[in-house]
């Protein structure tokens, strides 16, 4: 089973509706494995595309928190043992909570959990001031796992003094780009997949 997971550089950067444009284009399966908050992104990814493509979350938590403060406040702890990919015929795109240096518990990050799954990685970053340097923190944590980078997402006005230092000092490609959208539907999702497809970079990075 292909899997992919869908890492950003923090929190709010984009990762879901990455998510559901990759999903639509590639036929696939979404699973977000931790939720942490009331308002779940696997709802929001079945508003866009239907509920079909779904698979329930492996850990539902509360609060708006990182995975092992939110458990904690509930009086749990995470096992990530216990936490595996459903099995999907399709691709299984695989969204990220947070960062991926976010803990699970105070023996195991996100990184470390997905890691162990055999997975390509995409990564978003969304434009702000600082994000050149959390873009390269992650990006160096994944390389220096010798995890399989597929790319790089920009999520914003394109700034090419910002993009040219990550994709520079990453030696990564940037493989699609998103614009700021009024709002977000199948159509806009649709045009995206489409635009996406479209581009030889993207189809390299992400085609078998």
């Amino acid at each position: 089973m292909r899997k992919i997971v869908v890492a950003g550089i923090g929190t709010d950067v984009g990762k879901t509706v990455v998510s559901s444009i990759l999903t639509y284009a590639l036929d696939a399966n979404y699973w977000k494995p931790v939720q942490c908050g009331v308002c779940s992104d696997r709802e929001r990814i079945e508003e866009l595309l239907g509920k079909g493509c779904t698979f329930p979350e492996a850990v539902y938590l509360k609060a708006p928190r990182s995975p092992h403060h939110a458990a904690q406040l509930e009086g749990i702890a995470i096992d990530p043992m216990q936490i595996v990919p459903p099995q999907s015929e399709r691709t299984l795109i695989i969204e990220g909570c947070g960062g991926i240096l976010v803990p699970l518990n105070l023996q195991t990050l996100t990184i470390d959990l997905f890691a162990s799954w055999d997975c390509e990685w995409v990564i978003v970053s969304r434009h702000y001031i600082g994000n050149i340097n959390h873009s390269l923190l992650t990006l160096e944590s994944l390389q220096k796992r010798f995890l399989n980078i597929k790319g790089i997402i920009f999520n914003g006005n394109p700034c090419p003094q910002t993009e040219s230092a990550i994709l520079k000092f990453s030696n990564l490609p940037c493989i699609a780009r998103l614009q700021q959208e009024p709002q977000w539907n199948l159509k806009t999702i649709h045009a995206y997949a489409s635009l996406w497809m479209g581009q030889k970079i993207f189809r390299n990075a992400i085609r078998k």
